[in-house]
């Protein structure tokens, strides 16, 4: 009887730790489920992190453009107003002139 009583505690003991180790299994898969889905999306995203970070560079590059030919246009306008003859006192001159 002793016997017979240890058989079927060993017994239950064995099922609830296989039970224990299907759980534990089970969880592990869903974790590398999760892991794997986790990394693709992390790809995804470094992807188009670096495809943002381009493309600023690239507007950033066009602004810098931009910006430089404005100050070769006001420095070539400033260049030429300084060379041109002064002929706003004889346009005044004559201004008056007709008046």
């Amino acid at each position: 009887m002793d016997y017979l009583d240890e058989y079927r505690k060993s017994t239950g003991s064995a099922e609830n730790m296989r039970s224990q180790i299907q759980d534990y299994i089970a969880d592990a898969a869903r974790a590398k489920l999760a892991e794997d889905k986790a990394l693709a999306e992390n790809a995804v995203l470094r992807r188009e992190a670096a495809a943002l970070r381009e493309q600023l560079a690239k507007e950033r590059q066009r602004e810098t453009r931009r910006e430089e030919r404005a100050a070769r246009a006001a420095a070539e306008t400033a260049q030429e107003q300084s060379t041109a003859p002064e002929t706003p006192a004889a346009d005044s001159a004559q201004a008056d002139e007709t008046n």
